[in-house]
């Protein structure tokens, strides 16, 4: 239903070219993880004036731009300057891709907090945990809390994000285990929300 208005918003001659509205397009393209459409809706985002840089939804997507680009350095250094909700999961997902497990926890929990009902912000939570700790029995531990997530979500993310923490642990066949979950049974009902990346 949301990429079936999303597709009738961007039709040819219904779709104004007002940079805002472009930017709101581009932001939902890239929660879709649709990059290609991301990215020529983010080209329809300009400005004959400074406003740009103070329009919070453009650096927004500018930011989710750099980290679906492999950029994540730059990318944090746009979204740490942005406050609410959107832009801190940007933050964890940044952080993670730095390998700053501790930085991206803290923003997860803090996230979390923000919008508890998120099961973006709550596997991020377990990831973040996962990767930042220092026992086998403290990432096993976090492990279960991501099981509880993967159980209430509509997506592959518990598993990828599970995968990828243990992945980074070097547990090889959980790893594999969570990653082919992942991938196995992906449709509309249960997307991928990370296939950009």
């Amino acid at each position: 239903q949301a990429a079936a208005a999303l597709a009738a918003a961007r039709a040819p001659g219904k779709a104004p070219g007002e940079p805002r509205f472009w930017a709101r397009v581009a932001w939902a393209d890239y929660l879709f993880g649709d990059f290609t459409r991301f990215a020529q809706a983010r080209n329809k985002v300009f400005w004959f004036s400074k406003k740009a840089e103070t329009d919070q939804t453009t650096q927004l997507v500018n930011a989710a731009m750099l980290l679906g680009s492999g950029l994540p350095g730059p990318a944090l250094d746009i979204a740490g300057k942005l406050t609410g909700r959107r832009p801190r999961g940007l933050r964890v997902w940044a952080n993670l891709d730095l390998g700053n497990y501790k930085d991206a926890a803290r923003e997860a929990e803090q996230w979390y907090k923000e919008a508890p009902q998120l099961i973006e912000a709550e596997a991020l939570q377990a990831q973040a945990r996962m990767m930042a700790a220092t026992s086998a029995s403290e990432r096993e531990e976090h492990s279960n809390a991501r099981d509880r997530v993967r159980k209430k979500a509509r997506n592959k993310l518990p598993r990828h994000a599970s995968g990828v923490a243990w992945l980074a642990a070097g547990a090889l066949d959980k790893a594999k285990a969570e990653l082919e979950a992942a991938l196995d049974g992906v449709s509309d009902e249960e997307p991928n929300p990370v296939a950009y990346r």
